[in-house]
This record gives structure tokens, sequence and C-alpha cells, in this order.
């Protein structure tokens, strides 16, 4: 904090400060107050962005995270960090469709992953469209990747159910 008092226009120290207060310290207004720093000095910091984004969503902030997030995924390509921690506030604020395609961008830019495809599934699940989430699940157990006992079950159990 006394290196950002001497040099206040250095952007690497305030955006040090928000991912410290964010990440190991979970001081979210710091981190909120220091990422808006670094999106003063340069707007358009999509890093900076998405501490501000995350620090407000978990600040309930819905306003300023919806505005930071927005921001946060306006690089091309956007952070795989971004899109994820997007799609998770979305949900969370049953903006479902909006999941979706964040999860789509994701996928079109990085592949699905076991978190991208679980979610997908989770989505179909909260809108109903049980064929949609079956579709999801089945093609994470043939994706080949290493899924946790625990999850393999649920899974399991899910893309078997009945409509």
């Amino acid at each position: 904090e006394e290196a950002f008092t001497l040099w206040p226009d250095n952007i690497r120290i305030s955006n040090k400060l928000a991912n410290l207060y964010l990440g190991r310290l979970q001081i979210n207004a710091k981190a909120a107050y220091y990422s808006k720093k670094s999106l003063v000095i340069d707007p358009s910091d999509t890093r900076a962005a998405l501490y501000c984004a995350i620090s407000s969503a978990n600040m309930e902030k819905t306003a300023d995270a919806l505005e930071c997030f927005a921001q946060s995924i306006s690089d091309d390509p956007p952070m795989k960090e971004a899109l994820i921690s997007y799609a998770a506030f979305t949900e969370n604020n049953d903006r479902l469709d909006a999941a979706l395609k964040l999860l789509d961008t994701y996928g079109n830019y990085y592949g699905d992953n076991v978190q991208t495809m679980v979610s997908k599934a989770r989505i179909y699940d909260k809108l109903g469209d049980r064929t949609k989430a079956k579709e999801q699940y089945r093609a994470l157990l043939a994706s080949g990747y290493q899924i946790r006992p625990d999850l393999r079950k649920y899974v399991e159990s899910r893309a078997t159910a009945a409509n």
C-alpha cells in the first residue's frame, strides 16, 4: 500500500494489491477498491475488471459485478477465469441462458472441461430440459476426463434418471 501511495499510477502495484486482498486475504472491499484504482489507470485492463467483478459479486453488489464481468471478457480471446467466473455468477443470479452462452463461449475458445460440462448439465436441469441435461451428463461420462468418484456416481445417476 505504501508503494502504491508513492506510485499511484503504477497499475502493476494496484493489481497486485487487488489480487492479494481478493485471493489471499479475502477482503473483498479492499480488492474492489484497488481493482477500481487499476481501472482508472487503464480502463481496458480485463484482469482488474475480473478482480472488481469477483469482489463485487462476493459483496452482493450485483450491478457493479455485472458491469465489471462484462468488461472482463472483452479481450479476444477472453480469459478462461473470466468466462468461468461470469458463468457461475450469472447462474447464481438465475440468468441461466446467459450462463449457457458464456459456457459455450468458453467451449468454443478452450474446449469443454469437467467443470463446464457439469455446469451446463446442472443449468439444463434447472431449466427443466432433462433431455439436454442427460446429453451433457452422458457426454461427460464418455469424455475421458478423470472424474472424482462421488461426482461420477452423481453424474451416472443423473444420466440414467427417468424424465
